[in-house]
């Protein structure tokens, strides 16, 4: 009896931390593995959690350092305590739920790269980044020896989250644009804390064949949907030179 009694205020605090408000962090990619013309593509990202509580995974998991060469994985990360980002596989990115008032405690150094080049900081995005307003990406390189991938996200749980994506010629960055899409995010079986978020990708070159212009602006918003909800998104464009895999990565700023 006593020592149930011992235990009731170490599960008091958990189930107290579980059930605190959160916020969203995106890791916009977690992908180990091949790509286009041969290549071979890894992410690292390594997480220090500065808050006196563990940083809880909910389906994230991390490696710290232990004895074992392969490191041992867990589902959380202890107060003060450094880790690296061990799974799942996700070319689509994953969340993390921080606790929102302690969540810039939490600390991210992300890179990824081709082969043993993990060179290029991969953006970790906060919710104060995700817009529900119109944004933009100015000179989006369209035609040469690269492909140019957009990649859009949501951290909302919901479905039928739809996305209008306008090539604008970049001088004149404001004016009517060369081609429009409506693009509409995969979105998994809505949770309160999905693991992963709605998403979708398109290959310029591949997806707008009609674009001539060496260098575009790339412009987004999200559609309201019928309940008035504005689903919030956050985009980036990675161009990757065919020949030797180098990347530049373009962010909204």
């Amino acid at each position: 009896m006593t020592r149930a009694l011992l235990l009731l205020p170490a599960l008091f605090v958990s189930f107290a931390a579980l059930a605190q408000p959160t916020t969203p962090v995106l890791i916009p990619t977690f992908y180990n593995g091949p790509g286009q013309f041969g290549s071979q593509w890894r992410t690292d990202v390594v997480v220090v959690n500065g808050m006196e509580q563990s940083l809880e995974g909910r389906g994230v998991r991390f490696a710290t350092h232990c004895p074992i060469a392969e490191g041992c994985e867990t589902s959380y990360v202890a107060p003060s305590h450094r880790a690296q980002v061990a799974g799942p596989e996700s070319a689509r990115g994953l969340l993390l739920h921080l606790p929102a008032n302690a969540a810039d405690r939490v600390e991210f150094q992300g890179h990824f790269g081709e082969g043993d080049r993990r060179s290029y900081v991969l953006p970790i995005v906060r919710e104060r980044d995700f817009r529900s307003d119109r944004f933009g990406m100015a000179d989006v390189p369209f035609h040469g020896p690269f492909r140019s991938t957009l990649r859009i996200y949501s951290p909302d749980p919901l479905v039928d989250q739809f996305v209008i994506v306008r090539v604008i010629p970049t001088d004149a960055p404001f004016g009517i644009p060369e081609a429009v899409q409506v693009i509409t995010l995969e979105t998994d079986v809505p949770t309160s804390l999905p693991l992963r978020p709605a998403f979708a990708q398109l290959v310029l070159q591949r997806d707008f064949p009609q674009i001539t212009g060496n260098s575009m602006r790339i412009e987004l918003e999200s559609i309201p949907r019928l309940d008035g909800r504005i689903p919030r998104i956050w985009a980036f464009v990675t161009v990757t030179f065919n020949d030797r895999n180098d990347v530049v990565v373009i962010v909204p700023q």
